[in-house]
């Protein structure tokens, strides 16, 4: 089973790490600030091995650079939004191999907070970005309220126990 690790970043985010559950493997979600990354994996012996992004506000990819310069990174991202940071541009797709070490991820488009926002979703664990969190979902910073309610609507129609 795979471990989730929050990481608290800036006054109100969190930087998601997903750790293999064969080793010390972790992806890391969503890296707006890479020093709070870069004390926890050093402090729990963690590898990381990829960076997955949802979207282009620097609160969610500040940090890329860094974690890329110190680990030499794959960098996944919406195929629809411009990151200069992102090498490796995805869609929305079913049963995407990101990593050896991770079970096959479902890729969502969840465009509304950003017209090229997208999700991950990986063994019921949905990593969304600012599309849905607690307390309420993203403003509209460059999608349509239609987008994001549609998009909101796919995250609805997912079992109850992701």
């Amino acid at each position: 089973m795979l471990q989730i690790h929050a990481v608290k970043a800036f006054n109100d985010n969190y930087i998601w790490l997903i750790q293999s559950a064969e080793n010390q493997d972790v992806l890391i979600v969503d890296p707006g600030d890479a020093g709070p990354v870069i004390n926890f994996v050093e402090k729990n012996d963690l590898h990381p091995a990829a960076i997955l992004v949802t979207h282009h506000h620097n609160d969610h990819v500040g940090g890329i650079r860094r974690l890329d310069d110190l680990y030499d990174l794959p960098v996944f991202g919406p195929q629809r939004e411009h990151i200069k940071t992102v090498d490796t541009p995805l869609y929305a797709q079913a049963d995407q191999q990101l990593h050896s070490s991770f079970p096959h991820f479902r890729v969502i488009d969840t465009p509304g907070h950003t017209p090229g926002h997208i999700s991950y979703l990986v063994d019921d664990n949905l990593f969304c970005g600012d599309t849905l969190f607690a307390g309420g979902c993203g403003r509209l910073l460059g999608g349509t309220a239609e987008q994001l309610f549609d998009s909101l609507q796919k995250i609805k129609q997912l079992p109850d126990d992701t």
